[in-house]
């Protein structure tokens, strides 16, 4: 029983190793949360700047950009509905003219109706000088003047009517000239439309698209070479200037974006502004045409 007692009694020699166990537990959980606390410290903020910080600039910048974008698209828009309203104006000045074309014609065949029924009173009054040989004199006087006065008004007439159908016939062709112009305009401005669409596209990622949408600019821009082969050395100029934008944009350099604004800007100035719609005059009248008068 005393045996019993002092062994119970006495420290058991497993306590000073479960108490080391326990301490070096301790201090490698202390070690464990303080590396974890100084990477939260410092990977956190790391993370933010690098991950977080650029998507909120590149969402800001993408926003600014599109609210850009749709206000050219708008004002793109509006010049797109000047020219179509220009062009009806021009339309209808055009079937104006061809009207008045018309009414000189029709005045020219009345009058030409008009000389013929003076020939043939003329004819009367020729078997009326026959069959009175007292009034020869007297009536043959009198034909010869209105001779004389038909032929100067018919002179007249004829020349006034050619200058009329001379006139009309330039000023519809200058009319159509206009037109096809004011349409290669309006391809330019579909052409720096689509070039707008390519710069989104670009800032979305979207190389692909951007290089479909490149080719269709390129063939608007072709539009517009065949119908202002006035311009045809500065379009040329731009469709090489738009392949090599082509290259940059599968190279992805950091040239694309200066190019494709500059290539814009050139587009733009090209096209030109909208100039005032001339003056069509319509329902003219002609004071110095002379009205035959028949003499009884």
């Amino acid at each position: 029983m005393n045996a019993t007692a002092n062994t119970a009694g006495s420290p058991s020699p497993r306590q000073p190793g479960r108490f080391l166990r326990t301490l070096v537990r301790f201090i490698f959980v202390v070690v464990i949360g303080a590396l974890i606390g100084v990477g939260l410290y410092f990977g956190v903020p790391r993370l933010y700047r690098s991950l977080v910080l650029p998507v909120r600039e590149n969402t800001t910048r993408i926003a600014v950009l599109e609210g850009r974008v749709g206000q050219q698209q708008e004002r793109i828009s509006e010049n797109q509905r000047a020219l179509q309203d220009r062009i009806t104006e021009l339309e209808t000045g055009l079937a104006q003219l061809q009207g008045s074309v018309a009414a000189h014609t029709q005045d020219q065949q009345d009058l030409r109706e008009e000389i013929q029924g003076l020939n043939q009173r003329l004819d009367d009054l020729r078997a009326e000088l026959e069959s009175q040989d007292q009034e020869i004199a007297a009536l043959d006087s009198t034909v010869q003047a209105l001779s004389s006065d038909l032929g100067q008004m018919i002179g007249a007439v004829d020349e006034r009517l050619a200058q009329h159908v001379e006139e009309a016939e330039g000023r519809v062709e200058s009319l159509e000239m206009e037109v096809i112009a004011l349409h290669g305009r309006n391809t330019l401005l579909q052409t720096a439309q689509s070039l707008s669409k390519v710069r989104l596209l670009l800032l979305e990622d979207n190389h692909g698209s951007a290089r479909d949408t490149l080719d269709l600019a390129i063939a608007r821009l072709d539009q517009a070479q065949a119908v202002l082969p006035a311009q045809a050395d500065d379009l040329e100029l731009l469709r090489e200037r738009m392949l090599a934008l082509d290259v940059l944009i599968a190279d992805r350099s950091f040239r694309l974006r200066p190019s494709l604004e500059s290539l814009w800007n050139d587009v733009m100035d090209l096209a030109g502004p909208l100039e005032a719609p001339p003056e069509i005059p319509t329902n003219q009248t002609d004071p110095t045409t002379p009205t035959p008068t028949p003499e009884p």
